[in-house]
């Protein structure tokens, strides 16, 4: 499960680092220029953030029920701990241009997985 995490965060890390054109996250992008300022577009947010969060709490309860990780470990705070930091990522990802952006990025996921 750890894995099947880190594969999704590097993931995400290649894609802001191959974003050529700087565009981001519709997400990210929308939460914090418009969400906000416009109702509509705070509730298109919401459901996309709620989309991911559960989709990663079925990761956590899954892996609890295989005994990947503890039972006593609160599978809906780990969702919404890695869905922070995917948008995490996204959000320092456009503010670290230097040669030194990847090492930045990947530490995120490294400390991450290490904190699930």
């Amino acid at each position: 499960m750890k894995k099947r995490i880190r594969n999704f965060l590097m993931d995400i890390v290649e894609e802001e680092l191959n974003d050529e054109k700087g565009r981001g996250c519709m997400t990210a992008n929308a939460a914090l220029e418009h969400a906000s300022q416009d109702e509509k577009v705070a509730e298109i947010v919401s459901q996309n953030l709620n989309y991911l969060e559960v989709a990663l709490y079925g990761v956590f309860r899954s892996a609890q029920e295989n005994d990947e990780i503890p039972s006593h470990k609160n599978a809906r705070a780990l969702a919404r701990f890695v869905l922070n930091t995917v948008q995490g990522l996204r959000v320092l990802s456009k503010g670290c241009l230097g040669k030194n952006r990847r090492q930045i990025l990947i530490d995120v996921v490294d400390v991450t997985i290490e904190a699930i």
